[in-house]
């Protein structure tokens, strides 16, 4: 990641657990540059899943999500109830793994 920023002028990041290891590297590499960040994270209707109004990612680590809020300019926040109630079917995911498209380069 710290590689990918220094070569490109910075990087788009997409994040699906909790972000201590960003965090970690935001503290320790100055010359880490994120220009936009996708964090699965939080909860929109205090509909938790590890308490009735925490989500996972950012209960585990609140200090690094803290650290990563306030350091990244250009942050989005998808809440758990995004991802809870967009489920995709597991043919879906299957046909989608074998075939060819950009985002399965991306990623």
């Amino acid at each position: 990641m710290i590689r990918q920023s220094e070569e490109k002028n910075g990087i788009n990041v997409i994040t699906i657990g909790p972000l201590t290891n960003v965090a970690i590297a935001l503290l320790t590499r100055q010359s880490l540059k994120i220009n936009k960040l996708v964090v699965m994270g939080g909860t929109s209707y205090a509909s938790g899943n590890v308490r009735p109004s925490a989500e996972f990612n950012v209960h585990t680590d609140p200090e690094a999500a803290h650290i990563v809020f306030e350091r990244v300019p250009f942050l989005t926040l998808v809440p758990w109830e995004t991802c809870f109630k967009n489920k995709f079917e597991h043919q879906w995911i299957i046909d989608w793994i074998q075939g060819d498209s950009d985002i399965k380069r991306l990623l």
